[in-house]
């Protein structure tokens, strides 16, 4: 990373300010500073080692998705509970999320969108702010699950049982609980 001579003048003045704001963070903001006044390239990144990889629209829309396709098994359980004919009517859907090793800007996402953002509540685990790390992959069973779903078509947020059973199929484990 390349910083010009102004970049990295109002970088340190940042940091300075923060030294103020925040003084228990004074020794790590003045290493942050040194190596903006002397120029120090090669621990550019540093700068920011607090931010995280970047998540690309597709895969969030990805995350999104699987959303909303737990949105549509958990209301369509929902109704089918009010008939109490369905096997389903004593479950409730649980998203059991993604693994914290190996998809965690997936995970740390739905944290952020259920949790922060305040959307899909009708998902959100209980707790105020909840694990949600399944300790082992999941990826690839909700990609089969969304493929199974929008196969479904126009009707995939009203599913019926059948719909509900080939789906839970593919599920994460743990994905149903009794209510």
């Amino acid at each position: 990373m390349k910083l010009s001579e102004y970049e990295r003048l109002v970088l340190s003045n940042q940091f300075k300010i923060m030294t103020s704001l925040f003084p228990e963070e004074k020794k790590y903001l003045e290493i942050k500073m040194e190596i903006l006044e002397e120029g120090y390239e090669i621990h550019y990144g540093e700068l920011a080692d607090s931010f995280c990889e970047p998540m690309s629209e597709k895969d969030s829309r990805k995350v999104l998705d699987i959303l909303d396709m737990y949105r549509a098994l958990a209301f369509s359980i929902e109704e089918l509970a009010k008939s109490k004919k369905s096997k389903y009517y004593m479950k409730k859907v649980f998203f059991t999320v993604f693994d914290g090793n190996n998809e965690t800007k997936e995970m740390v996402y739905v944290k952020f969108f259920i949790h922060k953002m305040g959307r899909f509540e009708e998902l959100k685990h209980p707790g105020e702010y909840p694990d949600y790390n399944t300790h082992y992959p999941t990826l690839d069973q909700y990609t089969e699950m969304l493929i199974k779903w929008k196969n479904i078509g126009d009707n995939c947020f009203e599913l019926n049982e059948n719909q509900i059973t080939e789906l839970l199929e593919h599920a994460v484990s743990g994905s149903l609980i009794e209510k």
